[in-house]
């Protein structure tokens, strides 16, 4: 099974190895990889003058909800490239304000600690959420069997 960088490469490659052999000029691929978000966008190679499209990364942090767009300029370059671009296209901007606040200045370690923190928080609200039915059920058994 190929990794995602593998991929992306293979993806590249294949994309530069068609405009060549055709004999377009193009913008070449590459991987973006925005900080921030922990995640990375693999653009395709592009003939010059055409505006790439490339869904939004996922996340199990958030929901993609839009395209990234780069336009690749009659002189082989690409216009715009910033993972900012990533940042606003793709986060509404409570998303990018808690995930600033939450992951900013944290290191890789606190990171990991953090990630830990809330998936045990998922599991000790699925616990409560469990022992409140139970203690709801059994409330309305003792109501029904004195009513």
């Amino acid at each position: 099974m190929l990794t995602r960088e593998a991929a992306c490469f293979e993806q590249e490659q294949t994309e530069m190895d068609n405009l060549t052999a055709n004999g377009t000029s193009y913008c070449p691929a590459f991987e973006m990889i925005s900080n921030m978000l922990c995640v990375a966008v693999c653009w395709p190679a592009t003939p010059v003058n055409t505006t790439a499209l490339v869904d939004c990364p996922a996340s199990k942090w958030w929901k993609a909800r839009n395209e990234l767009q780069l336009f690749c300029q009659s002189d082989g370059h690409w216009s715009n490239v910033s993972s900012e671009q990533m940042v606003a296209n793709c986060i509404d901007e409570t998303t990018i304000h808690l995930i600033g606040r939450v992951f900013g200045t944290a290191t890789e370690e606190q990171i990991q600690l953090k990630e830990h923190i809330v998936e045990n928080t998922k599991i000790l609200q699925i616990f409560g959420y469990s022992i409140s039915l139970a203690s709801l059920i059994v409330s309305l058994v003792i109501f029904y069997s004195f009513r």
